[in-house]
């Protein structure tokens, strides 16, 4: 419960600090921490997978402030798309869901709002895996995945099943809850 507590504090104050500040040492020094507390995580493979599948995505819009603005807005831009990225998925790492549901109850939030958090949160592990399992399966049909050029140059290959597999999850844990009366009003 107090680890919960220090990764809520610690992410609030995170994202404060990426989202207000404008100093491009703060925010670069923000950009190398959540890697390097991701690597100390025992699922440091399947974050670090994830986190390098979002760095084309985030270097498409700084390009365009490079061509606009110039260099060092740019440069603002990645650190601040990816600082704001990373520190949930660090708290997500170190976070599991029932201990996010004990500290939201202690907060008195209503239970359908904690079971929806809950279950959110539980979802995330199950994409996560599969995402690690995409990447896996395209490096080993030889398609250069872990280049960030490589990534942006075959990220349909990459994102497409890995929507599909969401969307078929989700539809798993749509069918669970309907079987088992969830939101009924009987």
């Amino acid at each position: 419960m107090v680890k919960s507590i220090c990764f809520c504090i610690a992410l609030i104050v995170y994202l404060v600090f990426s989202a207000s500040t404008d100093n491009l040492v703060l925010l670069g020094f923000l950009s190398v921490v959540a890697p390097v507390v991701l690597c100390c995580s025992a699922h440091r493979k399947v974050s670090l997978v994830i986190l390098a599948s979002l760095i084309p995505g985030f270097l498409l819009i700084p390009l365009l402030a490079f061509f606009q603005d110039g260099a060092v807005l740019a440069l603002r831009t990645f650190f601040k798309l990816f600082t704001l990225a990373a520190g949930p998925l660090v708290f997500f790492t170190f976070v599991d869901a029932s201990s996010l549901a004990r500290l939201l109850s202690l907060l008195r939030l209503p239970k359908r709002w904690i079971f929806v958090v809950e279950t959110s949160l539980s979802f995330i592990p199950l994409v996560a895996s599969e995402i690690s399992r995409i990447h896996e399966a395209l490096r080993n049909a030889h398609v250069p995945v872990d280049s960030p050029l490589g990534m942006l140059r075959y990220l349909s290959w990459f994102f497409t099943p890995a929507l599909l597999a969401s969307f078929q999850l989700a539809e798993d844990l749509s069918c669970a809850l309907l079987l088992r009366g969830y939101g009924s009003t009987e």
